[in-house]
């Protein structure tokens, strides 16, 4: 009888072992909830490329940089995994070398390789994050809103000069 209990004490920890054992990876899962499925690319008109991020729910990246010398975006996602089954996308299509995704802790960092820096615009279309680069001109991750006559609407800061008043001097200066 006394080996008996034995046998269960032993079967016993072995399910709390294992109940354990699941409780770290549903938790690890929540944690990394996003995950990098797919990436995609379409050749637009004026020699823009449209690369497409095919995330498995919708995320944004925590963290945008781009850099001149060698020319990149590069678009750093927070709880997101890759499924990618290669971390290398080549595009060679107008601008846009290639795509690079890796996977880091719990981020993945996307870097879009440029020949050149151009104008680019980024946002998030249902499960997809969506990369649109341009044939050149200034970077902007995001887009100035325009009036119907295609004129950009000033922008007004807060707390800058309010104006500014020209007087001479008695000597003329």
């Amino acid at each position: 009888m006394k080996s008996n209990r034995t046998g269960y004490k032993s079967l016993s920890r072995n399910l709390q072992l294992l109940a354990s054992l699941f409780l770290v990876l549903a938790s690890t899962q929540t944690l990394l909830a996003a995950v990098l499925q797919d990436v995609s690319y379409a050749v637009l008109p004026g020699n823009r490329v449209e690369i497409r991020l095919a995330m498995s729910e919708e995320t944004m990246p925590s963290r945008e940089f781009t850099t001149n010398n060698p020319a990149r975006i590069s678009l750093d996602f927070d709880n997101t995994s890759s499924a990618l089954a290669k971390r290398n996308t080549r595009i060679d299509t107008g601008n846009v070398v290639g795509v690079t995704a890796v996977e880091a802790g719990s981020k993945t960092r996307v870097v879009v390789a440029l020949l050149e820096m151009s104008a680019y615009q980024a946002y998030s279309e249902g499960n997809d994050f969506v990369i649109t680069i341009g044939s050149g001109g200034s970077t902007s991750i995001y887009n100035e809103p325009t009036t119907s006559s295609g004129s950009s609407t000033e922008k007004t800061m807060s707390g800058g000069i309010s104006s500014v008043d020209f007087r001479r001097g008695t000597g003329g200066e």
